[in-house]
């Protein structure tokens, strides 16, 4: 996938936020991989961001989030966490 893609993937998931459409586990899962991978700039993080809290974020939303995205990163560092 080029960069391209991706910015227009963020750009139409921020969009259908801002319309108050809400994201699938899917989408929102797709787009904090590429928060967490940092394929995503710093504005585009701050615009799905934003969009999500003025709308208020729901419970797929979240959990697409937290169960696949952030979870596995945090097991990754710290089971390679050195004393």
């Amino acid at each position: 996938m080029s960069e391209k893609d991706v910015d227009l993937q963020l750009a139409d998931l921020i969009g259908k936020v801002v319309e108050g459409v809400r994201l699938t586990t899917t989408e929102s899962e797709a787009a904090f991989d590429r928060f967490m991978d940092g394929s995503a700039s710093e504005i585009e993080m701050a615009g799905l961001l934003a969009a999500l809290r003025t709308r208020g974020a729901k419970h797929t939303e979240i959990a697409g989030v937290y169960a696949r995205s952030v979870k596995p990163c945090c097991l990754y560092f710290h089971r390679n966490l050195k004393d």
